[in-house]
């Protein structure tokens, strides 16, 4: 593949850029309207104050600059991995394990040890982890609108503190067993506890990190 420079993308985490894009004279064409979404649309209320709190923090747009560490295992076969979240106003950073997700005006998936790319968000990277590079914010969402509308009972609200931060959390009996759920009010996951997999909040800073958002570059055959 192409060689790349180093990516100073802290400059376009730190400078907007517009892209507008135009289409004229194509031919109209039908599609099939959508069925209705498992759980609702994101930002719609699902009617409990509970599982709303928790989605409120994960669905609604997002103002601040951070870096939160998790780690994610895996219940079936007990595979773990440390993950590192780095958000700016323009990119968010994915780092799990040797894995690392970039989502800027061109997303990258990344193999530090080897250092090379792909420019595209490839999840199939971090499969044997049973997540998504989104696991810190859309996939837990959804996966609580979903929970919610195949719900045992009612669910229950609690207030913790996760790795120093204020979570709301939630408690939704489903099927034999509780998937559990938390948020941080800045935007992103402080538990996410399921029959298959935990993701649980370590670390917070309110601030981006630079070096998150590097994306490696392997040495030409000539060593430059």
């Amino acid at each position: 593949m192409p060689r790349r420079r180093p990516l100073a993308l802290l400059a376009a985490v730190l400078t907007a850029t517009t892209v507008v894009g135009a289409c004229a004279g194509r031919r109209a064409t039908l599609t099939t309207p959508a069925g209705p979404v498992t759980g609702g649309d994101a930002g719609v209320s699902v009617g409990d104050a509970a599982v709303d709190a928790v989605l409120g923090d994960l669905e609604r747009a997002m103002t601040s600059n951070f870096t939160a560490t998790y780690t994610i295992t895996r219940k079936l076969g007990a595979t773990r991995a440390d993950a590192v979240v780095s958000r700016g106003p323009l990119a968010t950073s994915v780092t799990i394990g040797d894995v690392r997700f970039v989502r800027s005006d061109v997303d990258h998936t990344c193999l530090l040890s080897a250092k090379t790319c792909e420019d595209t968000i490839n999840d199939a990277r971090i499969s044997d982890l049973g997540v998504a590079s989104t696991f810190w914010r859309d996939a837990p969402a959804r996966s609580l609108r979903v929970t919610y509308s195949r719900r045992a009972a009612a669910p229950t609200a609690a207030d913790e503190t996760i790795a120093g931060q204020p979570a709301h959390c939630v408690a939704v009996p489903v099927g034999t067993g509780t998937e559990r759920y938390c948020s941080v009010p800045a935007g992103a996951l402080a538990r996410w506890d399921t029959a298959y997999v935990t993701v649980e909040l370590t670390g917070w800073e309110p601030n981006l990190r630079p070096e998150a958002f590097d994306i490696p570059v392997a040495p030409r055959a000539d060593g430059s």
